[in-house]
């Protein structure tokens, strides 16, 4: 067994630990008649909001303050502890009450965009490491117009034969807008290879110069495609983020009025 995989064993244990740790110290809490729920009430809010500091962090990343892995790690870990103190808080039973069942199906839905998150940033990069080096997901449609321009050149620098009719006819839609397509997920790159099969049929119509150029326009669809996955899986995952931030800040909003209303009606803190 590698070291990485003992050393994610060991971090397991902890957390395990520290999460049974927290469970029997709030039995004994609650055995001494100490409200427990306003202690986990708080304690729980105090995690939510270290979580929130995680999208702090990459909007800064130039502070020396850990790294992006750390602070991943710490926030994949924290939230689900998170989930430890949220099942100590609610206790056995289930929330009533409009806003407590809001503040519970808001949790369920952060807590599950964020295993989703977590799936997906786990196997995106997977399906990823066969397309090229990596590219961000800012500069894709910048270096998408240079293989067009590219393109475009091979064109020109054959006239208007028969690979530029090809080009202009078949070739055109492919180099002009991303492919999105969720035929990606699947591995399945069929509009490739028929486009590629097509021009390969052509070459017995082609010149010498058109030859050599539809070789290399093979080595840019190629490109091309490459490019389309980046965009194509990058974007799902910055897709996934408007769903999990909104979900996070309505949670944060929920839980302060609903900190206020069990501070304000309830007589004691303990």
């Amino acid at each position: 067994m590698s070291t990485r995989v003992v050393k994610q064993f060991e971090d397991y244990w902890i957390w395990g630990i520290l999460a049974l740790g927290v469970v029997l110290g709030y039995h004994l809490l609650t055995l001494s008649l100490i409200r427990t729920n306003i202690l986990s009430g708080i304690s729980l809010f105090g995690l939510l909001l270290s979580l929130a500091l995680f999208s702090v962090r990459k909007k800064v990343p130039f502070l020396p303050v850990g790294t992006a892995a750390g602070w991943l790690k710490f926030h994949i870990y924290c939230g689900l502890f998170s989930v430890v103190l949220f099942a100590v808080h609610i206790g056995v039973g289930l929330p009533n009450g409009y806003l407590d069942v809001s503040l519970a199906i808001v949790y369920l839905g952060v807590v599950s965009s964020g295993l989703v998150g977590l799936g997906l940033s786990i196997w995106i990069p997977k399906q990823l490491a066969n397309c090229g080096e990596e590219v961000i997901f800012e500069r894709i449609p910048i270096l998408q117009r240079q293989l067009r321009k590219e393109a475009e050149g091979l064109v020109e620098s054959t006239g208007n034969g028969e690979f530029g009719k090809f080009y202009i006819s078949q070739v055109v839609p492919f180099f002009e807008r991303t492919q999105y397509s969720h035929t990606h997920f699947f591995n399945n790159d069929r509009t490739r290879q028929e486009l590629l099969n097509n021009l390969r049929a052509k070459h017995s119509f082609f010149g010498a110069l058109e030859r050599e150029s539809a070789q290399h326009l093979e080595a840019l669809i190629h490109t091309k495609y490459n490019l389309d996955r980046h965009a194509t899986f990058q974007g799902f995952l910055k897709g996934w983020l408007f769903i999990h931030i909104p979900l996070t800040a309505s949670l944060l909003l929920l839980s302060m009025t609903h900190g206020i209303i069990a501070y304000l009606y309830s007589p004691r803190f303990f």
